[in-house]
């Protein structure tokens, strides 16, 4: 008598479910992006559900984590999709849900005893724009500050917690964010007990 023989269908079920997460891992939104000569191209974007570092998936909601760092742009008419960083293009938008997301590549600058997080580009996303500022955010995660007494060593998403950074920028043609521009750092706290 064979206890661990596992009938075919289970197989085949796990074997359609990896197909489909794999399927569903990127949204294709629309969307455009605009080149350093100031081109606006169409085409369409490529936006994460599922979060990597903290093994989120989001089912009917995308990840825009990796929209700060880089994009990949599929031109109409072209069979690929193209990885963009933000010193290669001056931004992008795409549209989910009947919200339109604006991102644009700045050189952020910093005082930082890390050399090279003194000066880096990054996509920032646009929050408010009036006729003399706008208000720009950006996203990373850090880990959580937490007490070694009521730790949970078996859960490592929620030890990581976002952390926003907001910025003040006039509305001028140059891309730069000095330190002085940084409005506000907002981390979010997630109680564990």
């Amino acid at each position: 008598m064979n206890r661990f023989k596992i009938p075919l269908k289970y197989i085949l079920v796990l074997f359609l479910l990896v197909v489909i997460v794999n399927k569903v891992e990127a949204k294709k939104l629309k969307g455009f992006i605009v080149t350093e000569q100031n081109d606006t191209i169409y085409g369409s974007i490529k936006v994460n559900k599922y979060n990597p570092r903290t093994g989120a998936y989001y089912f009917f909601q995308i990840n825009l984590e990796s929209c700060y760092s880089q994009i990949y742009f599929k031109q109409e008419g072209k069979p690929r999709f193209k990885l963009y960083t933000p010193d290669q293009i001056k931004g992008y938008s795409f549209n989910f849900k009947d919200q339109d997301y604006y991102f644009h590549s700045f050189l952020i600058q910093s005082k930082s005893i890390v050399r090279s997080e003194q000066s880096r580009y990054a996509f920032l996303i646009l929050i408010k724009k009036t006729r003399q500022t706008s208000i720009y955010r950006s996203q990373r995660y850090m880990m959580k500050q937490y007490d070694e007494s009521v730790y949970n060593y078996f859960s490592i998403s929620t030890n990581i917690i976002p952390q926003y950074t907001y910025y003040y920028h006039k509305n001028k043609s140059d891309r730069i964010i000095d330190h002085k521009s940084q409005w506000l750092t907002h981390r979010i706290t997630y109680n564990t007990l």
